[in-house]
């Protein structure tokens, strides 16, 4: 593939200047967004987290002073650092204080441990990382202190919240005088996203200041966002979804304010709707249900809220009548991939609509193909396999050009590894997933990557790991073991234990476990994952079930 350079995959200068000349690239970087908003209304407030109040004004500063605090740290234009992060004003002021000073933020959601950051560490040769003394029972500075065991080049640690001691700075005593910092391009990597990781670790995905705008604009004029909006940020901030489709940063472009969770749970967000008076949401399936139950349980209301935007994973009908019947408001769905590619219906669909389809592409450039397995276009009407190229959705994967060459068709297309439905009316009904990963409540759990680390086990001779369907999180996570010879069979806490000790996120670890002699074979000698499913889908007869267990099913 043509136009990489240091790992990195660029549009052909054709393809970019045909952006630039249309207007969907604007030339404007993203931390640009905040200072032009601090010019206009200085006093309007930005963001409301668990501290208090940020008014654009004090946002502005704040992440100038970041800007310079890091720059006098040694850090410097072209550095690339890990940030893992909380939804608080922290998060914001140093996402956008490395934007400033040019260094490219590696976003890693709260879940991710110490294989994954040592994987984005190595991959993107960062060089620092930004966490807090410690999460949700999670102490991060023992995070810190292997990743940087592990990875000599990560020279730099800053926690918020505390003093992590010997070769650690505290986040709050970085910021500095401004500075008087040059200009830079919009062309440029602004940060890196991760994949839903479906072959293994997650893929890494450098986005730009060009490319990225382009996607909080388009996605927020189809969530129809106006001056003055209130945004609830649920899910981590360091996700795509809720950082840019229009998430936090399209409602800060569009002047409105954004209101962060902080460490509260995604259910408990929903005490936070009628307080800060929020008009709109972006949440997954299993969010929004259990917000529904507290409606039901305790009376929680949302008088403002105009619309729910929910995605990440399957939204069922009857999930979407609710919503609407329950909370009063509007259902917008959203499909989309940190890659770049958004689906959205807009804010002036009908329920009938939204409750259906995924709705449009956001964009006018967004080229999509279904096709078959012979990459030949199928009718409306026929599912097919979704490939997309365009103004936001990358070329390639930063620094995996084996990969690439499956990933993505000789002329630019993304394989997104989705099944789709076009109908007549243009509007896109996502089926399913060709690519073989459990979507866990819009966790992305990638089968390879469990598989690998489960055959690390002693008493495991081989594994398979499927998903099943779950009535809150819409899939969960079987893992199908066959033990070593004359070992116990493995239960799902030794299994557990053993991936926590391997530095696994918790989200990607088994719900359930299944016991077999053997896994089921296709005729080339592949686990056939087709078989697992189905045997699992059915009660157990006998051991002679390809998907029998030979000792307890554990859950």
């Amino acid at each position: 593939m043509s136009g990489i350079a240091e790992g990195w995959v660029r549009w052909p200068d054709p393809v970019a200047e045909g952006y630039r000349s249309r207007g969907w690239w604007a030339g404007t970087r993203l931390e640009t967004v905040i200072a032009a908003r601090a010019r206009e209304q200085p006093d309007a407030t930005a963001v409301t987290d668990p501290s208090g109040r940020w008014s654009n004004a004090r946002l502005a500063g704040a992440v100038e002073r970041r800007a310079a605090g890091f720059a006098g740290t040694g850090l410097v234009a072209g550095d690339r650092v890990i940030v893992q992060l909380p939804n608080d004003a922290e998060f914001l002021v140093t996402f956008l204080g490395l934007l400033r000073l040019g260094v490219a933020p590696v976003l890693a959601l709260p879940a991710l441990r110490t294989a994954e950051l040592v994987h984005l560490a190595e991959t993107t040769d960062a060089v620092g990382y930004v966490a807090p003394a410690a999460h949700l029972g999670t102490d991060h500075r023992v995070l810190a202190d292997e990743l940087r065991e592990r990875c000599p080049g990560v020279r730099q640690v800053f926690l918020a919240g505390a003093d992590g001691g010997p070769g650690t700075t505290p986040l709050a005593d970085v910021d500095a005088a401004p500075l008087d910092l040059p200009a830079r391009g919009a062309d440029e990597i602004a940060f890196f996203l991760l994949s839903g990781g479906t072959t293994g670790l997650p893929k890494v995905i450098a986005r730009t200041h060009d490319d990225y705008l382009h996607n909080l604009r388009h996605s927020a004029a189809a969530a129809g966002l106006a001056p003055g909006e209130v945004f609830l940020a649920v899910l981590s901030v360091c996700h795509n979804f809720t950082l840019g489709c229009p998430g936090v940063l399209g409602t800060l472009w569009t002047g409105g304010s954004v209101v962060l969770g902080g460490p509260r749970s995604p259910d408990e967000c929903a005490d936070l709707l009628a307080p800060h008076g929020v008009s709109y949401t972006a949440v997954t399936p299993p969010t929004v249900a259990g917000w529904l139950d507290r409606v039901a349980e305790r009376g929680v209301t949302a008088p403002a809220l105009r619309a729910v935007q929910v995605g990440a994973a399957k939204l069922t009908p009857r999930l979407a009548d609710r919503i609407r019947a329950e909370l009063g408001a509007a259902v917008q769905q959203s499909f989309g991939m940190s890659e770049g590619l958004l689906l959205q219906t807009t804010s002036g669909d009908p329920h009938a609509i939204a409750r259906e389809t995924q709705g449009v592409p956001v964009s006018p450039g967004d080229e999509i193909r279904l096709v078959d397995a012979d990459d030949v276009d199928v009718p409306d009407g026929t599912e097919g396999h979704l490939l997309v190229r365009g103004p936001y959705t990358i070329r390639g994967y930063y620094r995996a050009p084996d990969h690439d060459r499956s990933a993505f068709t000789d002329d630019g297309f993304y394989r997104s590894g989705d099944l789709a439905v076009r109908r007549p009316d243009g509007r896109y009904v996502v089926t399913g997933r060709a690519k073989d990963v459990v979507n866990r409540g819009g966790e992305i759990v990638s089968a390879a990557e469990v598989e690998e680390h489960l055959r690390r086990h002693p008493g495991v001779r081989d594994a398979a790991v499927v998903a099943v369907p779950d009535e809150r999180l819409g899939e969960r996570t079987c893992a199908v073991v066959v033990p070593e010879p004359g070992a116990p069979p493995p239960r799902l806490p030794v299994l557990r234990r053993h991936l926590r000790e391997r530095g696994v996120a918790p989200f990607k670890w088994p719900d359930t476990v299944r016991v077999v002699p053997d896994l089921p074979r296709t005729a080339l000698g592949k686990t056939d994952k087709t078989a697992l499913r189905a045997g699992l889908a059915r009660p157990r007869r006998t051991q002679g079930d390809p998907c029998s267990s030979t000792g307890p099913t554990t859950t």
